[in-house]
């Protein structure tokens, strides 16, 4: 395994590779992109991309492709894995190109990585730079870790209900500052959109394709059973991440389900009741989430809640301490 010493001249042009790769991925998917950045051998930047998981998977080998004789370090924020990002034609163009030297943000356990590609890092591990420092890295994975271990991609629930805890529909929220642009943002980084039917009016103020330009699928929510067959099908599809917009009955049968990973829940609130007591949403429980945020939406609360036990946060860029 190759390093950089406190006085490589290269080492901050590496950390600014990185975190390059790393915003470029998390501007395509917070949850499922994947970035790249390559460096020919003064440690210039000669160009960097990313995608969503599962979609153009063999755009980074053609970045290889067309620097194959200047390439001299190429920049991963993760490892190839099936149906997500391409390796056999990754390994096919590094193998006949002149890069020297790969780094990796984050590596895959050897149940969700390529075998090929594994075997091949074995086999030319002197090249490789593996850095587990960084919580952005690991979240831009959890989509593709999801659809391996748990055969459903990474879900993300949109919710909205009043001081009442009685559910709004999300189209009430369209005019409040801010709103649309937020929940346009998250369409944009999904593979797809899990609708209960009284919320399908929002559908309309939203785009219609995400940030691959691939158009959304869209899939109304009958029943909780039926999710769960969704969910099972977007994984076999390779799409990582998803988006669900539902009321707090159906949240709560999918906290207990386990099929939610992430809660963003807006509280409307009706300032002629006077001062307001804000919580959690409905009587769900959520002893095993934490509340990351919250923020003034308008008139409205917007709380976002993940598990405990997932990934760390906040997410930070790597810092020119890094090493």
């Amino acid at each position: 395994m190759s390093t950089l010493s406190e006085n490589d001249p290269q080492k901050h042009a590496v950390i600014d590779a990185i975190n390059l790769a790393l915003k470029s991925a998390q501007n395509k998917s917070r949850r499922a992109g994947i970035g790249w950045a390559i460096l020919d051998d003064q440690g210039s930047l000669l160009t960097h991309g990313s995608i969503i998981a599962g979609i153009e998977t063999e755009r980074p080998s053609l970045s290889v492709a067309r620097y194959q004789n200047t390439i001299h370090h190429l920049i991963l924020t993760t490892e190839p894995s099936p149906g997500f990002f391409s390796a056999s034609s990754l390994i096919k163009q590094l193998s006949a190109s002149s890069c020297s030297k790969i780094t990796i943000a984050h590596r895959l356990d050897d149940d969700v990585v390529d075998a090929q590609w594994r075997e091949w890092t074995e086999a030319a591990q002197d090249k490789f730079d593996y850095r587990q420092v960084c919580g952005i890295a690991q979240s831009l994975c959890a989509g593709i870790v999801k659809v391996r271990r748990e055969q459903r991609p990474w879900v993300t629930v949109v919710s909205a209900a009043d001081l009442e805890r009685q559910s709004k529909p999300l189209i009430n929220m369209i005019e409040e500052f801010g709103f649309k642009a937020y929940l346009s943002n998250l369409v944009g980084q999904n593979r797809a959109y899990l609708v209960e039917p009284h919320q399908v009016e929002i559908l309309e103020h939203l785009p219609e394709d995400n940030n691959m330009e691939e158009l959304i699928e869209i899939y109304e929510l009958p029943d909780i059973r039926t999710t769960q067959t969704l969910l099972n099908y977007c994984a076999t599809e390779n799409r990582g991440s998803v988006l669900l917009s539902c009321s707090l009955d159906f949240l709560e049968q999918l906290v207990e389900a386990d099929l939610a990973d992430e809660i963003i829940h807006h509280i409307d609130i009706d300032t002629t009741q006077g001062p307001a007591k804000i919580e959690a949403p409905l009587c769900i429980n959520l002893e095993s989430w934490s509340l990351i945020s919250s923020s003034a939406v308008g008139t409205a609360i917007r709380m976002r809640f993940k598990k405990k036990d997932d990934i760390a946060e906040p997410y930070s860029i790597l810092g020119n301490g890094f090493n």
